[in-house]
This record gives structure tokens, sequence and C-alpha cells, in this order.
């Protein structure tokens, strides 16, 4: 099932592609493209969604109790443990990211007109859009290990956005807290 690498890589494509237009217009004198990064922030999430969407409606045609899974290799092997790199998607996960990619996309609209002016535009829909992909991974993990590493993707991404204007220092201390 290649749906649910889809699923969570296309937010992913979307922070490194907005974050690389972050880096490569830091320091320039000529205008970021914000149509550009508008299209890319918006498009990531909303294929997320039209992705779970898809998931939802292929794991409502199975049988009760049935599962969607996709095995994308050995994480970590030795002679006792054997953890593998899998997602996985259940009833409840499918309703859970239903939730995230339907509510996650209508934030990023929101976000256009609410971020519009601000400096950091396209690092702040890099930090968005890396939140997604977090939060998608710790719903479809497959492994406590992968669900750590969405717990604490999400946590660092709370830390970007809360602190998000870092240069004054009652928003910085907000997220350290």
């Amino acid at each position: 099932m290649k749906l649910l690498p889809l699923l969570i890589l296309t937010p992913l494509a979307g922070a490194a592609a907005n974050g690389l237009l972050a880096l490569l217009y830091a320091h320039r004198l000529e205008k970021l493209p914000r149509k550009l990064v508008s299209l890319i922030a918006v498009t990531a999430p909303a294929a997320a969604c039209w992705f779970g969407v898809t998931a939802f409606l292929r794991l409502a045609a199975l049988p009760t109790g049935s599962r969607l899974t996709c095995d994308l290799g050995t994480w970590m092997s030795s002679d006792f443990l054997n953890v593998t790199f899998a997602l996985s998607l259940d009833h409840l996960s499918a309703v859970m990211v239903l939730f995230i990619t339907f509510v996650g996309t209508l934030i990023h609209v929101y976000s256009l007109g609410y971020m519009g002016h601000d400096r950091g535009y396209a690092r702040y829909f890099a930090y968005l859009n890396l939140f997604l992909f977090f939060m998608l991974t710790l719903v479809v993990s497959d492994s406590l290990p992968l669900v750590f590493l969405g717990w604490e993707g999400v946590g660092m991404c709370s830390y970007l956005l809360i602190g998000f204007w870092y240069e004054d220092p009652e928003k910085a201390a907000a997220g350290q807290k």
C-alpha cells in the first residue's frame, strides 16, 4: 500500500520546499515569491487530505477490524529485537488522519491572510507543514520508536511555532515553556 507514505510525505515535501525558499530569500534584496510559497503551503496539506480520504474509503471497503499497512523495511534488527519501519491505518487512526489533514488544510488557508505581511512567511509555512508531517507520523506509525519520533517532532514544531517571533523576549520565553 503506497498510499500511506504519500500521506505523510506530502507535508514533508511542502516543508522542505518552503524551507528552501526561506533559506534562499533570507538575505536577498528581491522579494520572496509569496504566491509560490502560498501554493506549496496549501497544496501539501490538501494533497495529504486527499490521500487521507482515499485511504479512509479503501479501509471502509474492508471488513471490520481490518487495517491498511505499509512495511517500508527494517529500522533496527538484532537477535532478539526487530523493529520495522512501517505505517498502519486502522479505523481510529483513519478518523484522526481525516481530522488532522482537514483541519490542517483550513489552518494553512487561514494563515495565508494572517501571516500575509510577515517577514518569515516561508519559514512559518515550512514549520506548519513540518508540524503536519509529524502529526501524521505519530498517528499512522506502526512501532513505538516511530511513534516516539512523531511525538518529539510535534513537540519540536510546537516550540518553533510558539516561539516564531523569537526577537520578542516574551514570545521566545513562551516557546521555551
